[in-house]
């Protein structure tokens, strides 16, 4: 129906395609070239992931953006993403320097972080605002020693904005990937915060990488009803009609 080219004269590499409500189509990938930024977007100078927003037809670009620690390098490979219900665009993608040499040092971070810190191997994960706007939520994720990855294909959000990632961890025979209390196999209620190394039980099985899951929920898919109540008359019973405009989201709930 449709087709275009994205890119610049550089290294370019688009990885996920997504559409909103409304069929509008979002990129997600890398350049090394000058990805352009339009107006009134969140951005990192000299970022080199981007984000591009185009119209159905795909001959008009909505919104573009770039983000990273602003070193000129290239410092995740994407592994999910996603646009929700409102609008809010969700990505997680796993970097270092066995990564074109550089590392996730430096990546936006936001005070809801869930781990503010890396040792440069992390994942990252990122949602902006509808449009691009503002950065709505930036932190790492993994462990303190390991070089934590994925080998594609294993990583989804939801249209609620949750992300379920399967992953290589532990790497290195570490015994060091977050866990939550109870989460098996840990099976005892004690809990190992982040960025703080699990003690040595045997866990991790393997001399290299085991398998490691996470699920975050974002919790940002909210809506808010705001009802004049002066609009509103009848006697008992009487039945009012509400209309839910996010109608392609997966849930709903009249509170």
């Amino acid at each position: 129906m449709h087709s275009t080219y994205i890119g610049t004269s550089d290294y370019d590499q688009s990885y996920f395609v997504q559409l909103d409500n409304n069929q509008n189509a979002y990129v997600y990938g890398q350049s090394l070239g000058s990805m352009p930024i339009t107006t009134g977007v969140y951005s990192n100078a000299n970022g080199k992931q981007f984000i591009q927003k185009l119209n159905p037809q795909l001959n008009t670009l909505l919104a573009s953006t770039v983000f990273g620690n602003g070193t000129g390098n290239i410092n995740i490979s994407p592994s999910a993403f996603s646009v929700d219900c409102a609008g809010n665009i969700y990505l997680s993608g796993w970097g270092g320097n066995i990564i074109f040499g550089t590392m996730t040092i430096g990546m936006p971070m936001t005070a809801s972080a869930i781990q503010s810190t890396t040792d440069g191997f992390n994942f990252y994960l990122m949602v902006l605002a509808p449009n691009m706007s503002s950065l709505l939520f930036g932190s790492y994720f993994g462990g303190a020693l390991s070089r934590e990855h994925v080998d594609g294909g294993t990583s989804r959000f939801d249209k609620r904005g949750i992300i379920y990632q399967s992953v290589c961890a532990g790497c290195g025979g570490n015994d060091d990937f977050p866990v939550t209390p109870g989460a098996w196999p840990y099976t005892s209620p004690s809990y190992v915060p982040l960025n703080t190394a699990i003690p040595s039980t045997g866990i991790n099985m393997s001399s290299n990488c085991n398998n490691g899951v996470f699920k975050i929920d974002f919790e940002l898919n909210t809506a808010t009803a705001n009802i004049t109540t002066s609009l509103l008359s009848g006697c008992a019973p009487a039945t009012i009609t509400f209309t839910n405009w996010l109608s392609n989201c997966l849930t709903s709930k009249l509170l």
